[in-house]
């Protein structure tokens, strides 16, 4: 959950001053390392969607170029018929 500034107030109000903004500081810090960690999370499944896409688009391309071949296969048998 983010921090927010009543947070830092409730903070001030219940340790005093100084511990209640470095209780506030950690909270936000922990906050800030869970968010990297979750943004590191994102790009790693974004790179392996990539991968994926990339492998779908070979086998693609690997089968239109087989219904090409196929193709002109079955028009140069017709014309030779």
């Amino acid at each position: 959950m983010p921090v927010r500034a009543r947070d830092l107030r409730t903070n001030i109000k219940d340790y005093g001053f100084e511990k209640g903004v470095v209780a506030t500081i950690e909270a936000m810090l922990e906050e800030q390392g869970e968010m990297r960690q979750h943004l590191r999370e994102a790009v790693e499944m974004l790179a392996m969607f990539t991968d994926r896409l990339s492998d779908l688009h070979l086998i693609a391309n690997g089968m239109q170029n087989k219904m090409d071949q196929m193709r002109q296969e079955q028009e140069h048998g017709d014309e030779n018929a």
